[in-house]
């Protein structure tokens, strides 16, 4: 296995043990666009649920700056993402929940 550090914006960096040995998702708020650099380093390694389930831009910021998708949800091998949506009804956070279905390949 190959070790990868990836910084996040707080110049703290974490790490993620690539390729992981069993079916895995990896989700949060990343507070990442889709076009930053450690956002291209983990959809280099991991696939996008979003672009293979969803539709639309999915937008998951709640406030003024709505247009922003910087909630991500990624997996491994093994796993197929059949749906993707973000719950904009949920109002619990600064952020929309995102949900992911999958399946084992």
């Amino acid at each position: 296995m190959a070790l990868k550090s990836i910084v996040n914006k707080s110049n703290r960096p974490f790490s993620i043990v690539y390729p992981l040995p069993i079916p895995s998702v990896l989700a949060g708020d990343f507070n990442e666009l889709p076009y930053s650099n450690n956002y291209r380093q983990l959809d280099s390694n991991f696939r996008s649920s979003f672009h293979q389930a969803g539709s639309g831009f999915d937008f998951t910021l709640n406030n003024l700056l709505f247009f922003l998708r910087i909630d991500h949800q990624f997996f491994g091998e093994g796993l197929e993402a059949v749906d993707y949506d973000v719950n904009r009804k949920a109002r619990i956070s600064d952020h929309f929940p995102t949900r992911a279905l999958y399946r084992f390949e």
